[in-house]
């Protein structure tokens, strides 16, 4: 069965009421998509180099997805996670890609980074307050938080994951 809590309460909220029909279709799609993501139904990333850091898919639209960690050697070490596409000029974009595709929001082989030591918290950076409430509500769904703590700075669109 279809989770849609998070749905309803939005549907209900003035916020959602005032957002233009576009608006409310894409953030009722990321979140059916948020609250009901299955690993076992999602794309693998592939490694992009030697490091670690860079991962690619290509998605059944033919949209080549990437995801880099990039390192904040601070007295708090924090590894920030970028997610884009490559748009047909070849560059990354931050935007939302022409299709949705449920199967690209695989986190779990991030989630194994928090093994790496010296590594206190992973950064999320949504480029907009769609995708962080889309972030915010897949990483309720799909965090052990026996392990790992989910700190929410809605007020600047950044989420963190402190690594217990």
């Amino acid at each position: 069965m279809i989770k849609l809590t998070e749905l309803i309460n939005l549907g209900e909220s003035e916020e959602f009421k005032q957002m233009d029909i576009f608006d409310q279709i894409l953030i009722e799609t990321y979140i059916v998509i948020a609250e009901n993501i299955d690993l076992n139904n999602a794309y693998e990333y592939e490694q992009n180099g030697f490091a670690g850091s860079w991962f690619w898919l290509v998605d059944k639209h033919n949209i080549r997805h990437e995801i880099k960690l990039n390192l904040n050697p601070t007295r708090k070490p924090t590894l920030t996670v970028k997610f884009y596409w490559i748009d047909e000029n070849n560059k990354p974009n931050y935007n939302k890609p022409p299709y949705t595709d449920e199967k690209v929001f695989n986190i779990s082989k991030f989630l194994e980074i928090s093994k790496i030591k010296n590594i206190s918290e992973l950064k999320f950076e949504p480029s907009d307050k769609i995708r962080y409430r889309l972030y915010r509500i897949a990483l309720n769904q799909l965090l052990d938080f026996t392990k790992f703590e989910l700190i929410e700075d809605e007020k600047n669109m950044l989420l963190y994951i402190k690594i217990k």
